[in-house]
């Protein structure tokens, strides 16, 4: 709450509307590191603690949808493109009601950009979170697309509000550093996940592997190995024959 309350009312919130490199650090901030520290905070679940009936929306298809990792960071390169290449840059940067419904909005996408990070969706699999790590290599590479255009621009994208093109460039190379930089702690967080999982998973068979092989034993009935386990008595025989 600090970190928006800094953005939007400090020196940050006055020159939003004055200069473009403001506002590009402005949006960027919101869309990115605000939600991440709500997220931090894990929400949701004092929400199922507190409002059981909660559980309903955030059980719900289309909210776990969103918040995937897989989902989920493909909203930061869409919403960037849709907010500096659209309608939305110069309305917004004329209106303080537009700038502020626009902040809202940004808030809450990232909320679901952030949501994995948290570990909110502990249900997710090493399957989930290996597909997650594949697209948001890819998504490293797509969050550079609005910063890097913005920067090799040479016409102004909201003439009569934001008139300096040096001060456009330099917006753009902010937006490109800081989408960059901040998706390395995303991508760290998804593998340390992924290792959890995957470790997680692997104690869960075992456990059941031996659970299965305890009640063969106490039914006298004869075990029988994993395929895996079998191939690889399999293969040790056939070295020793040779």
């Amino acid at each position: 709450m600090g970190s928006l309350l800094l953005l939007t009312t400090s020196w940050v919130g006055v020159y939003a509307h004055r200069l473009f490199w403001v506002y590009t650090l402005q949006i960027t901030m919101l869309l990115v590191v605000t939600p991440m520290l709500l997220a931090l905070g894990r929400p949701l679940t004092l929400a199922r603690q507190v409002l059981p009936t909660s559980s309903r929306f955030l059980d719900s298809a289309g909210f776990r949808l969103l918040s995937s990792p897989v989902i989920g960071p493909l909203l930061v390169p869409v919403t960037l493109g849709l907010v500096f290449f659209t309608a939305v840059l110069p309305v917004t940067a004329r209106s303080s009601g537009a700038l502020q419904i626009l902040q809202a909005a940004l808030v809450f996408l990232g909320f679901l950009f952030a949501l994995p990070l948290a570990g909110e969706n502990e249900h997710l699999g090493s399957f989930s979170l290996a597909v997650a790590m594949f697209i948001g290599s890819i998504e490293l590479l797509a969050d550079a697309v609005p910063g890097i255009v913005v920067r090799l621009r040479t016409h102004l994208l909201a003439p009569g509000v934001f008139n300096s093109l040096g001060d456009q460039q330099h917006g753009g190379a902010i937006l490109w550093f800081l989408a960059e930089v901040i998706d390395l702690p995303f991508l760290g967080f998804l593998f340390v996940r992924w290792i959890r999982a995957d470790r997680a998973e692997g104690a869960r068979i075992d456990e059941e592997l031996d659970a299965q092989a305890a009640l063969a034993c106490v039914d006298n009935e004869p075990w029988e190995k994993p395929w895996w386990e079998k191939e690889s008595d399999s293969a040790i025989g056939r070295r020793l024959s040779q």
